[in-house]
């Protein structure tokens, strides 16, 4: 459609700040499944990292993300951990960590 085009040619234009917009937003809040992310921590070469949040009915997870550096698409989840509920962050933490070795060295 002409919107998606309009919006293709303006991620093509200022690809920086469309990028700062998502590692603004992957940090603070996912407001469309009602989580607060405690911690974003990406691996040294930025090209993918853990989303540890609390979920509104009081259960922890985390999620794992992948981006591409020639791809302008953003972050997109590569785990499909999210569902799984723990009851205390730690308890996240730890499994994140299996699947996330850049956690244990921050």
């Amino acid at each position: 459609t002409a919107d998606r085009a309009q919006t293709n040619v303006h991620r093509r234009r200022s690809p920086l700040l469309f990028l700062r917009l998502q590692v603004d937003l992957k940090v603070i809040w996912d407001i469309s499944v009602d989580r607060l992310v405690l911690d974003s921590v990406e691996t040294p070469d930025g090209d993918r990292y853990v989303k540890i949040f609390r979920r509104g009915g009081g259960t922890f997870g985390f999620e794992v993300y992948r981006r591409d550096a020639e791809d302008l698409s953003g972050w997109f989840p590569i785990g499909n951990f999210a569902h799984i509920p723990y009851e205390t962050e730690a308890k996240a933490r730890e499994a994140a960590a299996r699947f996330a070795p850049w956690l244990s060295s921050k």
